[in-house]
């Protein structure tokens, strides 16, 4: 009786641990859609994960967040079996999600913007939507709620070669780079932009958020963060 009382508080505990995490990942799901969609949306290239994507959209006639969706989904039932670590409800929120959404804020940005901006504002618009996004990933990647896609690739990378987060972000744009010039995705001042300050700008939000997760008592264990 004593074992299945404590199973049960185990349990209610897990559950609401659970549930903080993932209203504390909507809000970044949201923010992080719409900083991807503000530099895609500026059609000055983008992240070289969506320019990729983006590319590969065009050959196959599909929109950009249709593609997200499904190299998302992909990635994440590679995972489930090669790092299931990795994969909790946040990377389905994500994975399943950040597609739609971004599909969404593209079709709105376009009834805001009917004609495109001139060239400044269009920089403008993409380097804001870099800082927001960075603003999210460094958020939500703390939470210990499963992570998205991308980012299951990215700390994976951090893992082999022993770095931050940040500085494998270089390596798997870098990569996804090359990939993105044979898919004829979009390369230009937006994807410099996000390969210059992406990387870094996701570590600085990460420390700045780190104090504040672990006192919500949601985020990774102090080991784990390095």
């Amino acid at each position: 009786m004593k074992q299945n009382a404590k199973s049960a508080i185990f349990t209610c505990e897990n559950g609401k641990r659970l549930l903080r995490q993932l209203l504390l990942l909507l809000p970044a799901w949201i923010v992080l859609a719409l900083g991807i969609a503000m530099c895609v949306f500026s059609g000055v290239g983008s992240d070289t994960n969506t320019s990729f994507q983006q590319g590969l959209g065009r050959m196959l006639g599909l929109q950009t967040g249709t593609v997200t969706l499904i190299f998302n989904c992909t990635v994440l039932a590679i995972f489930i079996f090669a790092n299931r670590s990795l994969v909790g409800l946040g990377s389905l929120v994500i994975g399943f999600g950040l597609g739609p959404l971004l599909n969404l804020y593209l079709d709105l940005l376009g009834k805001i913007f009917p004609t495109m901006p001139p060239m400044w504002a269009r920089i403008a618009l993409c380097t804001l939507g870099v800082v927001i996004s960075c603003i999210a990933l460094g958020w939500y990647v703390q939470l210990d709620a499963g992570v998205q896609p991308m980012d299951m690739l990215i700390l994976t990378v951090a893992k082999l070669i022993r770095k931050s987060y940040g500085t494998a972000m270089y390596v798997y744009c870098g990569f996804m780079l090359l990939t993105t010039w044979l898919t004829g995705g979009d390369i230009g001042v937006g994807t410099f932009i996000n390969l210059l300050l992406g990387g870094k700008l996701c570590d600085v939000f990460a420390a700045m958020w780190r104090p504040l997760i672990r006192r919500l008592g949601v985020g990774f264990k102090k080991e784990e963060t390095t």
